[in-house]
């Protein structure tokens, strides 16, 4: 199992990529910023954990991203209320980034849990688990995700 941390969060896709004129997409500046950023941090933080990845074997990954101002300042009827942040927007874009930086494409990323949680801290950040099926033989015959919390 490798856990990586983020002191960030990924931009939306709404933000990671723009229309061209004439159709189709590319990937904005602030898209190719992030990549790079994360590119930069693994690269930095994590080059023992580099060489344990195998480009062909299958991957769970388990992404939390914590956030600072996760619920609405207002209640209503008394009840805390989820600002509009959706954390599947923001995956692609993580796993792309991952991907390249790690030598594994992201098909074999078979299974991948996402959720959202109260940061501890003043600020957003993200944390990353990888797990092999070598070390949980059951991820690719089916068995239930092995999530790490």
């Amino acid at each position: 199992m490798i856990r990586m941390k983020f002191n960030y969060i990924p931009p939306s896709v709404n933000h990671a990529y723009v229309n061209k004129r004439g159709g189709g997409r590319i990937m904005s500046r602030e898209g190719k910023e992030f990549k790079a950023r994360v590119r930069a941090d693994i690269l930095s933080n994590y080059k023992k954990e580099l060489q344990t990845f195998k480009a062909e074997n299958p991957y769970e990954l388990v992404i939390t991203f914590y956030l600072k101002d996760m619920y609405l300042k207002k209640q209503v009827d008394g009840v805390r209320r989820y600002k509009k942040i959706d954390v599947t927007n923001r995956i692609k874009l993580l796993e792309d980034a991952l991907s390249e930086v790690i030598g594994v494409d992201d098909k074999n990323f078979i299974i991948v849990v996402a959720r959202k949680c109260e940061s501890s801290t003043l600020s957003n950040y993200t944390t990353v688990t990888f797990i092999s099926s070598k070390e949980e033989p059951g991820l690719v015959n089916g068995a239930r995700p092995t999530i790490p919390w």
